[in-house]
């Protein structure tokens, strides 16, 4: 019997560190994204026709909306980017704006657009590359080296995704460089450079 009781005990630890081993394998593939306590250079905020709001690529309600933001490590030297179609209720761009205002965050960019401008731009894939070195994709601050993991995780990526790539004047040529050709590496080519900077 106590053999038994040990063959079923030694089954089963073989069995959780199977089960960890995928689990860190699987983990070591997936982008690490950045929780830091320190100030955020840049936040996306995205507003959608049916009142769904992303910040920083987390969706939200309208209800949490006051408490996601001021849970945000943001300061007067963060910038904040509100990209919405102009469809959207003006009174929730009003909402966050007021809110972001009693954060004293002095730097917000709303870019209003037709619904097919900011269909086009849910579409493509935007990449900001901030002074800190860090970079935003779609939202999500990461380090440039998960960037090639995040895109081999993406699963609206196609080779003729677009690519708007936003450059802070700050940055690192370096770390410019090394994103274009860690997008060229993964077979993303049609790389914009918008005008407007971060």
């Amino acid at each position: 019997m106590s053999k038994y009781i040990f063959l079923a005990s030694l089954s089963l630890s073989l069995l959780i560190i199977s089960c960890s081993s995928s689990e860190i394998k699987q983990n070591e593939n997936k982008p690490k994204t950045l929780t830091q306590n320190e100030a955020l250079e840049l936040v996306d905020i995205r507003i959608y026709e049916n009142g769904d709001i992303k910040i920083n690529g987390s969706s939200l309600s309208e209800s949490s909306l006051v408490s996601h933001i001021d849970a945000l490590e943001i300061d007067q030297e963060s910038k904040v980017r509100i990209s919405s179609s102009d469809m959207v209720y003006t009174g929730l761009v009003n909402k966050i704006t007021r809110v972001l205002v009693l954060k004293n965050v002095e730097q917000v960019d709303i870019n209003m657009m037709s619904p097919e401008a900011f269909k086009q731009f849910e579409n493509d894939l935007i990449i900001d590359i901030l002074s800190n070195g860090k970079i935003l994709v779609d939202g999500t601050l990461l380090y440039p080296a998960d960037l090639s993991v995040a895109l081999k995780n993406s699963s609206d990526l196609t080779n003729d995704t677009d690519v708007r790539l936003i450059v802070n004047d700050m940055a690192s040529m370096g770390t410019v460089t090394d994103i274009q050709k860690t997008l060229i590496n993964n077979r993303v080519t049609n790389i914009t450079h918008p005008t407007d900077r971060s």
